[in-house]
């Protein structure tokens, strides 16, 4: 894949992994579905990568798998299913990197014109993900601006200044 030989890589990885006669640890066979799912990834097949990476999100490399699912999410901006993804991954394996992705994709959903959504549950969604996401509470402190709800908005601004004062 390093030499841009990808759909050699492809081929090495799936072979590998149908094998039957090859005798591969499950963290072995694991670590070669994630190669395979990046081999895919490089190759821009972003629908075939997520199929080897559905099965890792609760094994050993739950994290890493979840990574790259979410970076594909992100890249096709579908929201809602790299939120499902991170709700069926094992919660300890999961990353402070990737709980502050999941809180930016509750933003994004939130943020979207769909006024049926209810954007205050989804901010706070968000924070419960990753409690020190500025992004949540600058968006729901304005939010409660323009509900008239200062003092709420006043004590998220408070927030921000304790957590981020460069901001």
């Amino acid at each position: 894949r390093k030499k841009g030989e990808i759909d050699k890589a492809i081929s090495i990885h799936e072979s590998l992994l149908d094998q039957e006669k090859v005798d591969l640890s499950s963290f072995d066979r694991e670590m070669i579905e994630l190669e395979l799912a990046q081999d895919f990834m490089s190759a821009g097949m972003l629908e075939r990568a997520l199929d080897p990476l559905s099965g890792l999100l609760k094994s050993e490399h739950a994290n890493e798998a979840l990574a790259m699912t979410l970076h594909i999410y992100e890249q096709t901006r579908e929201w809602q299913k790299g939120i499902d993804a991170y709700l069926n991954t094992k919660a300890s394996a999961i990353s402070d990197k990737n709980r502050q992705l999941i809180s930016h994709f509750y933003c994004e959903i939130a943020e979207a014109p769909d006024p049926a959504k209810n954007k205050e549950s989804v901010y706070k969604r968000a924070l419960k993900v990753h409690s020190d996401c500025i992004r949540s509470l600058v968006s729901l402190a304005k939010l409660y601006l323009v509900l008239n709800q200062k003092q709420k908005s006043r004590e998220l601004i408070v927030k921000i200044l304790d957590k981020d004062p460069n901001f």
